[in-house]
C-alpha cells in the first residue's frame, strides 16, 4: 500500500475514533445506578463465636451522574436484635459524611466512595448457638436524573425538523436508575405535544423526595419531583401539577402541550430533570458458633 493511501486510512479510522468518544449516550448506553452499597470482605466475618469481637461496615460509591451531598444517603442496619450483638439503636443508622461526587463512567473516573462503619466491636452475647443470622443493608439517598434533547416546534415535519420518532435516540442523558425512556411528538390542534416516559431502570425501589426513609410511606413510591427547562411556554397541566414542573409518576406519560398559533416552526432545546429518592437492598449474612 503506499504511503498516502496508509495515511488516509489513518486519517479516516482516527477520524471515526474521534465521533465515537465525542457521542453523548443515550438511553441504551445510560449505566442504571446510583449509590451502591458494596459488602467488606471479612466484616462481617462469614463465622463467629459467641463473644468473638468482629466488625460490621459497607462500603458505599456513587456510580450515577449526580452529585450526593453530605447527609443525603443513609444506610439502615436490619435484621438483627441489636442487643443480642452488642449495639445500639444509634449504630443501625449511618448517614454518608462526605459529598459523593458523580461518576464520569464514559471516561473511566469513579465516583466519590466512603465507608461506612456500624460496629468496630460487635459480638454475639445470646444464648443461642449455632444458627445463620442474616443481616440487611438498606439503602436510601437522595438523587436527580436529566434528559435533555433537541424538540421541534411545529404542526408537522418541514424542512427546518422533524416531529416523527423517538427523540431519546439523539438525547443527552446521564447514569441513574430512574431515566426518561421516551420522548415522543404528536400534534393536537393548533398545539405540538411533547410525551415523555419515566421508568424505574435499577433494581430498588423509587420514592417521592419527601418520603421517611426509615418507614417509607406506600402511598408515595413511583412518585417523582418532574421539572421541563424550556425557554418554550409548555403546559404540563394535568399530569403535572404545574406548568412545568410537579409530581410524575413512574410507567406514567406526562403530556406537556404548546399552542404554535403564530409560531413559526423552530427547534429548540428541552431538558426534562427527575428528583426522587431511591431504596436499594443488600444481603450477608454471619454464622453464629459456640
Amino acid at each position: 500500500m503506499k504511503t498516502h493511501q496508509i495515511l488516509a486510512l489513518v486519517l479516516v479510522l482516527g477520524l471515526l475514533a474521534f465521533g465515537q468518544a465525542g457521542c453523548q449516550k443515550n438511553t441504551t448506553e445510560a449505566g442504571t445506578q446510583g449509590i451502591v452499597v458494596e459488602k467488606i470482605a471479612g466484616a462481617p466475618p462469614l463465622q463467629a463465636s459467641k463473644d468473638q469481637q468482629f466488625s460490621i461496615m459497607v462500603s458505599i460509591e456513587n456510580k450515577g451522574s449526580y452529585d450526593v451531598k453530605k447527609g443525603e444517603a443513609t444506610v439502615f442496619l436490619e435484621g438483627i436484635e441489636p442487643s443480642l450483638f452488642s449495639l445500639s439503636s444509634a449504630d443501625l443508622e449511618k448517614k454518608n459524611t462526605i459529598e459523593l461526587r458523580e461518576a464520569v463512567n464514559a471516561q473511566g473516573i469513579a465516583g466519590g466512595r466512603e465507608r461506612i462503619v456500624f460496629a468496630d466491636k460487635a459480638k454475639y452475647v445470646g444464648q443461642n448457638v449455632d444458627f445463620n443470622q442474616p443481616i440487611k443493608y438498606v439503602s436510601c439517598y437522595d438523587y436527580e436524573s436529566e434528559a435533555q434533547t433537541n424538540i421541534c416546534f411545529a404542526l408537522q415535519s418541514g424542512e427546518i425538523c422533524n416531529i416523527d420518532g423517538d427523540k431519546i435516540e439523539n438525547a443527552i442523558i446521564g447514569d441513574a436508575p430512574v431515566q426518561i425512556t421516551s420522548i415522543t411528538e404528536q400534534r393536537s390542534g393548533q398545539n405540538i405535544q411533547m410525551r415523555f416516559k419515566i421508568e424505574n431502570v435499577g433494581t430498588g425501589r423509587v420514592y417521592s423526595p419527601e418520603v421517611n426513609c426509615r418507614t417509607p410511606e406506600i402511598f408515595l413510591e413511583n412518585s417523582v419531583l418532574v421539572s421541563v427547562e424550556s425557554e418554550e411556554p409548555f403546559d404540563c397541566k394535568p399530569t403535572l401539577s404545574g406548568a412545568k414542573s410537579g409530581e410524575g409518576r413512574v410507567n406514567n406519560i406526562i403530556v406537556c402541550s404548546r399552542s404554535m398559533k403564530d409560531t413559526a416552526e423552530h427547534l429548540s432545546p428541552v431538558k426534562i430533570r427527575l428528583r426522587y429518592k431511591y431504596l436499594e437492598l443488600a444481603e450477608t449474612s454471619i454464622g453464629i458458633t459456640e
